[in-house]
């Protein structure tokens, strides 16, 4: 079993200062509470996103592979990461 994150959005005014992180820790401890073994995401490769790569790879996600979207107009980069077992 596994988690889909579609999009997260935050207003800009409110941005770097730490609800991204809040939100992605919470996720990840609910699925290791609920025994799910993955969360996944995507974000842009073209046009480029750098900062959610950046954000993502600070919780251990990898590419698993790439897509076009869009009717080919968007390049993603599509994400996963394994949840540590909780441990309580």
């Amino acid at each position: 079993m596994f988690l889909y994150v579609d999009r997260v959005v935050v207003a800009s005014a409110a941005r770097a200062r730490g609800a991204g992180t809040l939100l992605y820790r919470d996720l990840f401890e609910f699925a290791a509470a609920s025994s799910i073994e993955l969360v996944t995401c995507e974000f842009d490769l073209d046009p480029p996103n750098p900062v959610s790569e950046r954000f993502h790879a600070k919780f251990g996600f990898t590419e698993a592979g790439q897509q076009r979207v869009s009717d080919g107009g968007k390049l993603v980069s599509l994400q996963v990461a394994f949840v540590q077992k909780a441990t309580r």
